[in-house]
């Protein structure tokens, strides 16, 4: 999905791995977006508040996490992470 994203805006993949991880792009790339997008010219200069909405799930979800990590000593905290990370890496593939 991201290759196609990146493909649309006429950037390399690479490119857009770094736009995601807050690099600053330069006004030709924020308007060569806008345009492959369709979005109005200095569109992306314009400051947004981000809204984190979660479902009843996912909340559910988290505060089992939350006490779930609290709960446990330091081995149960490593393999909390290693479980969530080998999942995370899982899903990618």
């Amino acid at each position: 999905m991201e290759r196609s994203f990146a493909a649309l805006l006429q950037i390399h993949p690479s490119l857009l791995s770094h736009i995601k991880g807050a690099r600053p792009i330069s006004d030709k790339l924020a308007e060569q977006i806008e345009k492959a997008i369709e979005l109005p010219r200095g569109w992306l200069d314009e400051p947004r508040e981000i809204e984190a909405t979660t479902s009843p799930g996912e909340d559910a979800f988290l505060e089992i996490a939350r006490q779930a990590w609290r709960s446990a000593n330091a081995r149960g905290k490593r393999e909390l992470r290693t479980f969530v990370m080998q999942h995370k890496l899982n899903s990618y593939s």
